[in-house]
């Protein structure tokens, strides 16, 4: 994270001060409209932690104070690597919900573009299809970010020292769940507007609660417009002009801003921008499958681990589809789609071997046919002849010459592979 700032009037907490009894506030490390976080310590585990805090101004609201709390207790639930980890959830003595998460170390997207400009296209295609797997189960357990953003995107080193990336911030995500009138009515208003514009959908905007998983697609390619090209795909001076541009039509294409962008990749950015929610796609495991082409090894695997993902948190909560029922058999069908260029290679090797066994075992039937002896001799099936293999089916009738049976396949020799593809487990 961020270095340390200057506690100012914005902080609710001081260093020194304890946590629900065990949390040591160390130092503010930033906060925004919506709330702060600082860096603590853990007095019992002597370790580091991050503690964030809704603001003063922001909990007033009618429901934000139990909302905060019920969604970041379904946020404990997450098991994905690429989400930052929820610990605890509490209140303050003044009522202030907060809760306890991983510090990170490393920087987030949105400081790296501004360190380093665009970045190149497999690089950002891959750190987006990770933020599809943490989505995944996001989506999966019923809740939706809302606001999906690069600074919200934590890049740092996984166990393998290779670059992570950890989905932050569920402040004003909301449950998947019906709001109270009171609680529409407040979270409508543009004065308490929860989001970030330039990287919301138009329907968010204009109504918070009709914000889906599609809300979230439109963030996450906003995320990517910025990574490849170095700028919001819509900017202006105010909220309205970012929602009336997101109306007109889609920005200008990646590729027309930076020439190393495939023209293909386009078609799927601005496929997440699109101002109507049906024209988008549907969930992120169908984005995933699409950015494949685009991204760095091993992307394929991680498309369909964005699918298994995402149907197993469904089937862990036991809750109502986030789309509807078919959701599954299209999974399937796109993983199946995905794999289709190596399983047809797979298959049609297959195919050829097998027909080439075929081939070699008529022909060693033919020549045993046409050089057998006569079936009193019995030269081949005793005496210095190679013996005759058991048979396993009933015997032809005596009054019928039978031709010998081809040679059995050397037991050295693997069987075939199967021809069969079988779709993978979900």
């Amino acid at each position: 994270m961020s270095g340390p700032l200057q506690i100012d009037e914005t902080s609710v907490l001081t260093p020194g001060e304890l946590v629900g009894g065990r949390y040591e506030i160390l130092e503010l490390l930033g906060g925004g409209g919506m709330a702060v976080v600082y860096r603590a310590r853990h007095v019992g585990l002597e370790h580091e932690v991050a503690i964030k805090v809704v603001l003063p101004a922001v909990r007033s609201l009618p429901g934000v104070a139990e909302r905060f709390l019920r969604e970041a207790r379904a946020a404990t639930r997450l098991k994905s690597d690429h989400v930052a980890r929820v610990f605890d959830v509490g209140t303050l003595d003044d009522g202030a919900p907060y809760f306890v998460m991983e510090l990170l170390e490393g920087r987030d997207l949105g400081s790296l573009v501004a360190e380093r400009g665009p970045l190149a296209p497999r690089e950002a295609v891959g750190y987006v299809l990770q933020a599809c797997e943490a989505l995944a189960e996001v989506h999966g357990i019923g809740i939706i970010h809302r606001d999906l953003k690069p600074a919200n995107l934590f890049l740092t080193r996984g166990a393998d020292g290779l670059p992570h990336v950890k989905l932050i911030d569920f402040g004003i995500s909301r449950l998947d769940l019906p709001l109270s009138s009171s609680d529409r009515g407040s979270l409508t208003q543009p004065a308490v507007m929860m989001g970030s514009p330039r990287y919301m959908a138009p329907e968010q905007m204009e109504d918070a609660a009709r914000s889906d998983v599609r809300s979230d697609i439109w963030g996450l390619g906003a995320v990517l417009y910025e990574l490849l090209t170095g700028d919001p795909p819509y900017d202006g001076a105010s909220f309205l002009d970012i929602y009336a541009a997101a109306l007109r039509g889609p920005p200008a294409a990646p590729s027309t801003m930076r020439g190393s962008v495939p023209h293909d990749l386009d078609a799927v950015v601005l496929r997440c921008l699109a101002a109507d929610p049906a024209k988008r796609f549907a969930d992120v495991a169908e984005l995933a499958n699409a950015l494949v082409p685009f991204g760095p090894v091993g992307s394929e695997t991680l498309a369909q681990s964005t699918e298994r993902v995402l149907l197993s948190a469904r089937a862990r909560v036991g809750g109502p589809p986030v789309l509807p029922e078919r959701l599954a058999t299209q999974l399937e069908d796109r993983s199946r789609r995905s794999r289709r260029p190596n399983g047809g290679r797979r298959r049609r090797g297959a195919l050829w071997l097998g027909l080439a066994l075929v081939g070699a075992l008529v022909a060693g039937g033919v020549r045993a046919w046409s050089g057998r002896p006569t079936r009193e001799s019995g030269a081949t099936r005793s005496g210095t002849g190679a013996p005759a293999p058991k048979e396993t089916t009933q015997p032809a009738p005596t009054t019928l010459a039978k031709p010998a049976p081809a040679p059995a396949p050397s037991p050295a020799a693997p069987p075939p592979p199967t021809t069969v593809a079988t779709p993978e487990p979900a």
